[in-house]
C-alpha cells in the first residue's frame, strides 16, 4: 500500500463504516458500470443516474460465438470480458477442468460465472487429453495436435458441437474457453471452426 493509500483507507474507512448506504450509492454514482447488475441500484439512485448505469450495458443485440483464453488474466479481468460482451453461457472445452491458477477451476469458475447470472457448461469430450500436450515447443507442433484433434475428436463430436450450436440461436452468446492466451496454441479456435462450419450456424466469431 503506498503512502496515499495509507492515509485514503482510513479516512474512507471513517466516512462510510457507518453509513453502509451512502458507500454504495458513493461507488454507483462513481463508478456507474459496477451497478449494471444490481438489484438494489434503484434504492440508491435517482432517474437520471440510473440513466447512467444503463448506457453502460453492453449491447448485446445479436448472436456470438467468442473465445477467450485465462492466460495472463485474472479471474476479475475474465470476468468483465464476459460481462462487457454479454456473454450468456462459458462453454468449459477442456479435458480436465483444473487450474492451479486462482479461480480457474471448475467449481470456483461455475460459482463465479452462475453469480454473474451466465450457465457454466463443461463438455470434456471436445477437450484434448494432458498427455498429448507434452513436449509441443513450436507452433507446428501444436497445428500438427490440432490437426489429428480436427480429424479424431471434432469428427466424432456432432452432438457436442451441435449443443453449442443450438445455444447461439436467437438472441446467444457464448463463449468457449481454455487456458492458452494466444488462440494459435489453443484448440478452442478448431473448435470455433467447425461450428462455423455447420449448416445453420451464423454468429460472428470473436476472440475476446
Amino acid at each position: 500500500m503506498g503512502e496515499i493509500d495509507e492515509t485514503l483507507y482510513p479516512r474512507c474507512v471513517s466516512s462510510f463504516i457507518k453509513r453502509p448506504a451512502d458507500l454504495i450509492r458513493h461507488v454507483y454514482v462513481s463508478f456507474p458500470y459496477y451497478a449494471i447488475n444490481s438489484i438494489i441500484a434503484e434504492d440508491h439512485l435517482s432517474k437520471d443516474e440510473l440513466k447512467l448505469v444503463d448506457r453502460q450495458r453492453p449491447n448485446t443485440t445479436g448472436n456470438r460465438l467468442c473465445t477467450i483464453g485465462y492466460e495472463g488474466k485474472t479471474i476479475d479481468e475474465y470476468l468483465n470480458l464476459l460481462v462487457k460482451n454479454g456473454v450468456r453461457v462459458l462453454c468449459d472445452v477442456r479435458k480436465n477442468p483444473l487450474s492451479m491458477k486462482y479461480g480457474f477451476s471448475k467449481g470456483t469458475l461455475k460459482s463465479n460465472v452462475e453469480k454473474l447470472e451466465m450457465e457454466y457448461v463443461h463438455i470434456p469430450e471436445l477437450g484434448i487429453a494432458t498427455q498429448k500436450r507434452k513436449n509441443l515447443e513450436s507452433l507446428s507442433d501444436y497445428e500438427k495436435l490440432f490437426e489429428e484433434y480436427e480429424e479424431v475428436t471434432l469428427a466424432a463430436a456432432g452432438t457436442s458441437l451441435d449443443k453449442i450450436r443450438k445455444m447461439t440461436e436467437g438472441e446467444g452468446r457464448v463463449a468457449l474457453t481454455c487456458f492458452e492466451a494466444d488462440p494459435r496454441y489453443c484448440h478452442r479456435t478448431r473448435v470455433a471452426r467447425a461450428l462455423q462450419q455447420l449448416p445453420n450456424f451464423s454468429a460472428p466469431l470473436i476472440e475476446l
